[in-house]
């Protein structure tokens, strides 16, 4: 299985380049707070930004999703993070205490 490192794609995930150009042609806005609601409709994620010089979280955007689009999506983040824990701390990226656990729990092996 062929895969594209830089954006931890693999042929499985059968995204076009078409389709890679409109994901990327809108704005991306910080986030450093989400929440996220279970409703009849489906997955209603809001994404916030918090900073100390801006009172109160600041709404950026939100997204609806149907139940089988938020599985889809809670499978695929946790298969990229899965695959590359190791290039996190090798970006510089501070390491999340999910990432500290599992290194604990190999090194007791």
């Amino acid at each position: 299985m062929a895969e594209d490192e830089s954006l931890g794609l693999s042929e499985e995930s059968r995204v076009t380049a078409g389709e890679l150009t409109v994901a990327y042609s809108g704005p991306s806005f910080a986030s450093n707070k989400f929440y996220v609601s279970m409703t009849p409709e489906g997955v209603r994620i809001a994404f916030t930004e918090v900073h100390p010089n801006i009172p109160g979280p600041q709404f950026r955007t939100a997204v609806m999703l149907s139940y089988n689009d938020g599985v889809s999506l809670m499978l695929l983040l946790r298969d990229m993070f899965e695959q590359n824990a190791g290039r996190i701390s090798e970006l510089g990226a501070e390491q999340h205490e999910y990432f500290r656990r599992e290194e604990d729990e190999d090194a007791g092996k």
